[in-house]
């Protein structure tokens, strides 16, 4: 039994190995590790992020690679915010933003935003700079994980948001469009 809280997650692992049992876990980091240590599950995937938030680095068994888990859009970015008309807190903002994570982020944005998704359906993407382009990767699948559309694109740096409509598009066609029909209209 592998416990998760993210159906991304959940889809991910069914695709790869369709003879486990998935349990659902909710919680917070520390809620979420005392259920682990009080039950019998043989594991549970949660975001590396935060058990390193909390130091527990001791208690991971195992990182997955992006082959075998693609994040959730934008995982692990942080945005802020700001008033249209607050000229001051512009200028302190743009002095922080990352160009690599703002384009990689545009790109993984788009892709969802295409694909229309929200909780109930289980989207990844995850995009790389390299040079002058970016890689991205994306995929939709089924809630059981037997049908996973997975799917990468390569483009130019300045269009990062056309290269998440192209992904979008990519995996609409080679199936996801049926996943998300069905998903959303049960």
């Amino acid at each position: 039994m592998i416990a998760t809280g993210s159906l991304r997650r959940k889809a991910q692992v069914l695709a790869a190995r369709p003879d486990a049992t998935i349990v659902d876990l909710r919680g917070n980091v520390n809620t979420r590790l005392r259920k682990y240590e009080e039950s019998d599950w043989d594991g549970m995937l949660m975001a590396l992020a935060g058990v390193r938030r909390m130091e527990w680095e001791d208690k991971i068994a195992g990182v997955l690679s992006l082959e075998e888990m693609l994040p959730a859009p934008a995982q692990g970015a942080l945005a802020i915010e700001a008033r249209v008309d607050d000229e001051e807190t512009h200028e302190l903002v743009e002095s922080i933003i990352d160009p690599v994570t703002a384009q990689t982020v545009l790109a993984e944005r788009a892709f969802l935003t295409r694909l229309e998704g929200g909780c109930q359906v289980p989207m990844a993407a995850y995009a790389v700079m390299e040079d002058d382009s970016i890689i991205l990767q994306g995929l939709i699948a089924s809630l059981d994980g037997t049908r996973l559309i997975r799917q990468t694109v390569q483009g130019a740096v300045h269009d990062p948001v056309e290269l998440g409509i192209q992904l979008a598009k990519l995996v609409l066609d080679n199936g996801g469009s049926d996943i998300i029909s069905e998903l959303t209209t049960s």
